[in-house]
């Protein structure tokens, strides 16, 4: 019951997440990315010992990937992305961002020559 419970307000939350991204407008600004993080949590039943869990495959491991960036006026966000995302920027890049409110569109680096 409690299981079912927890997974219901997620799923509510999600939603409601998801909706109020979807009546936001998309924009375009100029950012700097200040930070990577990411977030790897254990999923899925594990017997307790770590041969076991591998070979059976029951315990895995998601991550989860953010980047922060820095608008021009100072304020921050961060955003959830895909391990691809994650992997073509650094810290320190320049250049537009593109989202909806939550929600990543894309990051375009300006290169200087």
């Amino acid at each position: 019951m409690i299981i079912l419970a927890v997974s219901s307000v997620s799923a509510i939350r999600w939603l409601m997440e998801w909706s109020k991204n979807n009546k936001q407008p998309v924009k375009t600004a100029n950012a700097k990315l200040m930070s990577k993080r990411e977030d790897t949590r254990r999923t899925g039943r594990s017997s307790g010992t770590r041969k076991s869990s591998l070979s059976l495959g029951r315990s895995q491991q998601k991550t989860s990937y953010f980047l922060t960036f820095e608008f021009e006026d100072g304020e921050r966000s961060e955003f959830n992305v895909n391990g691809r995302e994650y992997g073509a920027h650094a810290e320190g890049d320049a250049g537009e961002l593109t989202y909806q409110g939550t929600r990543f569109h894309s990051f375009e680096r300006i290169t200087t020559v």
